[in-house]
């Protein structure tokens, strides 16, 4: 028998996240308006002496940061400066130890953190109410600027006042100065250090139509002496600069407020956690905080209430509803020794348990910091949109000023009005924005929406070569299966001990291995009521079997050819093997003194959602595939009551690696499902891991993507997400850039010569605002993706396969 572990099926859920091997600080970045933004606070941060690697989400306006522990907080956010941004240390950044990281002191009350809360809401909503204060003064005063515009063309029945040029410019200073004060500033801050990005495109253009007005009815000579103006009136674009600020403002406000709910799926999770729990303390029943509670607290759950802490239940009987954790839709029910979840919901009985996991420990906390690393990280697909950008706002930079010139020297009078028109409405009209939005928005309701629905991913990558898979392998035992072999048949040679002595003899041998196969002879021998001794010798070779001394009789254990290899026959028995594996139980053969014994038929049954993730996975059109270290006939014929279409037989678990690369050499994308140590390194070697939750935590550590539940329709879950999110990436990407190489040339008038058509500054401004805002709600729409639901089809094959080898 192997003599590696395999995932206790039993064992509550833990996410198991190892302690890193460098120090990661989260960052709240002020001022970035697009994705040149992140691009120089990257280049910033990761010429840091000691930064490992730094990324910068404009979505969520974070920085993550990997760095040597020498490297300190002061020298993190010295570099953010010195680009030209603020940055404050998140208030829920890993950097910050845990209060429950090493023991209080005696008597001493250890305060934890809550659980992680996402990006600081009142630093949210400041942001918010600054934005909606400037866009209402903007508002207000644009109004008048507009209704001017109607007198001169539709309503000249309004006011003559509103024409006069000092009242417009009355009405439009205020707009420039306080309203657009942030695009100033935002312009300032980075021009400082010679660089521009989208405020200084804003700044430029409106000021361009603000100033140009201001200098006409100040110098209204001179504009007519060199023709700029005519000799009648003053062209004024006051109303250009107003309505460009204003609808930008009105963008943004907008943009803001959308990006609020990509992360309502951290908001959920967090409120699951109820603010008190009911702690017994020297003899009293309390009512504490939540971060007041400590590991060793007994802790009362009445019917009713949510699992305020993780803990193991110490007295009492009641079901739990785990679903908006680990995704089970049935309660699961606990008992004294059993684990019980923060954020779960108690249904029936009233418990007693002991917390263990308190504050930033719990596995719902550990779950939220999983999905907002997963949210700050970058898809490969995001690197096309960056490279871009890095170049973006120079190029418009020069292609406004080229405008500029072209039409001064090559268009009909009035030339200069139309060059300057033209020119902003280029500077206006284009959208780092989006670019700099298309990828992150939809990774993070992506993220967000797999924590939902018991899918975690570790990082964007992946989330994004999930959709790419075209081969799913899965791990047979604990995976396609319960992990719960019994045994159901021990069929004797002639001269072979009686069974229970044979069984007590193979429990004994197996007694040192962590095989589920030999767990489930051990289980068989205590069924019975069997004692087993300890062997006097022990000896296992991973994969193949076990011998050793008991009582003084040698005992061998495991493959017919295991028992070759000690020149033991397996004669007879090997007939009989055959039998067992034709009706899809594992044959183990057994030699006592050399001589052939028996062989012993074991089963796992399927999960009851096997069938049905595979026969799912095959309708999206991938292959496949279940890997075990059965002999093939008992593999091909679990695999087609599983609905498999190719089985890999007679792989041992340091070989699993091995054929995922095998697979890759064809040049497909391979995912492996695995839940045990000896599935670790195929995990690793996939290309996109997947882990159960219910699995050891090496798995977990191993795969990219962590399934809460042992559920295997939760793959399909994933994988129809992945697909979901990718294709919503590509249409913010395709509307981005065919905003941008579609309008920029029109704003220039490059259609002028051969439609007439030039593009109103005002116009421009709209369009601008219109694409973040679009590309945002967009992504938003990844909110309404529900998991596949089940057809009847896959549901009748479900039942018809539940009684495996049985």
């Amino acid at each position: 028998m192997l003599s590696g572990d395999k995932a206790r099926p039993d064992r509550a859920l833990e996410i198991g996240f190892r302690a890193r091997q460098a120090p990661v600080m989260t960052l709240e970045i002020e001022g970035m308006s697009c994705a040149s933004c992140v691009n120089r606070i990257e280049r910033y941060l990761n010429r840091v002496t000691g930064v490992r690697s730094a990324t910068v989400n404009l979505a969520t306006e974070r920085a993550t940061v990997v760095a040597d522990s020498g490297v300190s907080a002061g020298e993190i956010m010295a570099a953010v400066e010195a680009a030209g941004y603020d940055a404050r240390i998140a208030d829920d950044a890993d950097s910050r130890p845990s209060a429950e990281a090493s023991p209080p002191a005696a008597g001493a009350a250890a305060r934890t953190d809550p659980v992680p809360r996402g990006q600081d809401t009142t630093s949210q909503q400041r942001h918010l109410a600054d934005t909606r204060r400037r866009l209402v003064v903007a508002a207000v005063f644009t109004v008048p600027l507009l209704l001017a515009l109607a007198r001169m063309t539709v309503a000249p029945f309004l006011p003559a006042v509103l024409a006069d040029p000092l009242a417009q410019l009355a009405f439009a200073t205020p707009v420039q100065l306080y309203s657009g004060w942030g695009f100033y500033r935002g312009a300032w801050r980075v021009l400082r250090h010679g660089a521009a990005d989208m405020n200084t495109l804003i700044a430029v253009g409106s000021s361009a139509a603000y100033l140009y007005s201001l200098a006409a009815i100040t110098f209204p000579g001179f504009f007519r002496a060199t023709g700029i103006a005519g000799r009648s009136e003053l062209p004024l674009y006051f109303d250009t600069a107003a309505v460009i600020i204003t609808l930008i403002l009105t963008g943004r406000y907008l943009e803001a407020r959308a990006r609020s709910h990509t992360s309502d799926a951290i908001r959920a999770l967090i409120g699951l956690v109820p603010r008190t729990a009911r702690v017994t303390r020297d003899g009293a029943e309390r009512d504490l905080p939540l971060d007041q509670v400590r590991r060793g607290d007994l802790v009362l759950l009445r019917p009713g209430e949510k699992v305020p802490v993780d803990g193991v239940v110490r007295d009492g009987q009641s079901a739990v509803d785990e679903s908006m954790v680990t995704g089970e839709s049935l309660p699961v029910a606990k008992r004294s020794g059993d684990e019980v979840i923060g954020g779960t919901l108690n249904t029936t009985g009233a418990v007693r348990f002991e917390a263990t996991r308190v504050g930033r420990d719990t596995v719902l906390a550990q779950i939220v910091r999983l999905v907002q690393e997963a949210q700050g990280s970058k898809a490969p697909i995001q690197r096309l949109a960056d490279t871009v950008t890095g170049y973006f706002v120079p190029a418009v930079l020069v292609t406004a000023a080229a405008t500029f010139v072209a039409w001064i020297a090559f268009g009909p009078q009035p030339a200069f009005n139309l060059a300057l028109l033209n020119s902003v409405a280029v500077l206006i009209i284009a959208c780092p924005c989006a670019l700099g939005l298309a990828t992150p928005t939809s990774i993070m309701v992506g993220t967000g929406k797999g924590a939902e629905n018991g899918v975690l991913f570790r990082n964007a990558e992946a989330l994004e070569r999930l959709h790419r898979v075209r081969v799913v392998v899965f791990d047979k035992t604990g995976t396609l299966t319960e992990g719960k072999p019994r045994v159901t048949d021990v069929l004797l040679s002639p001269g072979a001990p009686p069974e229970s002595e044979l069984l007590r003899l193979v429990a004994a041998a197996e007694r040192r291995s962590e095989h589920p196969l030999a767990a489930a002879l051990v289980s068989e021998a205590t069924r019975r009521g069997l004692v087993t001794v300890e062997p006097e010798r022990f000896a296992a070779v991973a994969g193949e079997g076990v011998e050793a001394s008991v009582d003084g009789r040698r005992v061998v254990v495991g493959r017919p050819t295991f028992l070759a290899e000690r020149a033991i026959a397996s004669g007879e028995l090997a007939s009989a093997g055959e039998r067992l594996a034709s009706a899809g139980r594992t044959p183990v053969y057994v030699a006592i003194d050399g001589q052939p014994a028996a062989v012993i038929g074991i089963a796992d049954q399927l999960k009851s959602g096997s069938v049905t993730a595979v026969a799912e996975l095959h309708r999206m059109g991938l292959e496949v595939i279940m890997l075990t270290g059965d002999n093939d006939l008992t593999a091909r014929t679990i695999g087609r009551q599983a609905g498999v279409g190719r089985v890999l037989s007679d792989v041992r678990p340091d070989e699993k690696a091995a054929q995922i690369r095998r697979l890759q050499a064809a040049g497909r994308l391979v995912a492996m499902v695995g839940d045990g140590i000896n599935d670790a390194p195929a995990l690793a070697q996939a290309d996109v891991g997947i882990a159960l939750g219910t699995g050891t935590d090496v798995a977990i550590e191993s795969a990219g993507v962590t399934l809460m539940s042992g559920d295997l329709r939760s793959v399909v879950t994933a994988v129809s997400l992945s697909r979901a999110t990718m294709r919503n990436i590509r249409q913010n990407l395709f509307w981005a850039f065919a905003y941008n190489v579609a309008l920029i040339p029109l704003a220039a008038g490059l259609l002028y010569p051969f439609a007439g058509i030039l593009l109103d500054p005002i116009i421009a401004a709209a369009a601008m605002a219109a694409s973040s805002v679009t590309v945002v709600s967009n992504a938003l729409r990844l909110r309404g993706f529900r998991a596949p639901q089940l057809g009847a089809t896959t549901r009748r094959r479900e039942a018809s396969a539940a009684p495996l080898a049985s």
